[in-house]
């Protein structure tokens, strides 16, 4: 077992971790099985919807409608959303995990470069909390809260 220091703890959700490698990307959310790895390609077909900032469309890199996602920092290890996350409904079904990808390009391919975060989703104490995980096509949803701590031991 791992004891984590506060301040490492800190570093990893914030100041050189998640939070900084993450900051203006976004969630798409996925049904089916996800992936063993984050490393791992995703099946297309199983992308239900994306999650960003006010619902706008999000483009890599330059994000001209600032959608990627923004995170703030709260002591001593966590990460919580700012602003107004919204998920678009690309198509119908069941969703069961998700996957938050960083501000540049990512083909989602089979590839250990990437930043990626792969949780699972649900209603109650899940990472990723959704109104419904029955998403319908063309629907959006407000994601009321989203909370990331890094926990003392691993």
């Amino acid at each position: 077992m791992l004891h984590l220091s506060t301040g490492l703890r800190a570093n990893l959700a914030a100041g050189y971790g998640i939070g900084s490698m993450l900051y203006g990307g976004v969630i798409h959310v996925y049904g089916g099985t996800p992936p063993a790895s984050a490393d791992d390609a995703v099946t297309p077909s199983e992308l239900l919807g994306t999650i960003t900032t006010d619902g706008n469309l999000f483009i890599p890199v330059y994000d001209p409608h600032s959608a990627g996602l923004v995170v703030q920092f709260v002591p001593p290890a966590s990460l919580i959303n700012v602003g107004t996350w919204i998920l678009r409904a690309e198509q119908s079904g069941i969703v069961t995990w998700f996957r938050w990808r960083w501000r540049y390009e990512d083909p989602l391919t089979a590839s250990t470069y990437y930043p990626r975060l792969d949780g699972t989703i649900g209603t109650d104490f899940d990472l990723l909390v959704l109104p419904t995980q029955d998403l319908e096509l063309g629907y959006t949803y407000s994601i009321d809260s989203f909370l990331l701590t890094v926990q003392d031991t691993v």
